[in-house]
């Protein structure tokens, strides 16, 4: 029997608010490949620091 992976990995973009002092969140990609691509927009267009979280979903099934 092969094994069926019980989550999927998401991956988040996430933001440095100063003003609260604290990481908020922005947006999700479903690959990392997006995610970077997306962060290096992001980066390009605002100075404050971003970055991505990798995180675990469990699968819809």
């Amino acid at each position: 029997m092969a094994y069926v992976r019980k989550t999927h990995d998401e991956y988040e973009i996430e933001c440095f608010y100063t003003e609260s002092g604290s990481w908020e969140y922005v947006l999700t990609a479903e690959n990392y490949r997006n995610a970077r691509d997306m962060l290096k927009d992001y980066r390009n267009n605002d100075n404050r620091p971003y970055r991505i979280k990798k995180r675990r979903v469990p699968n819809n099934n």
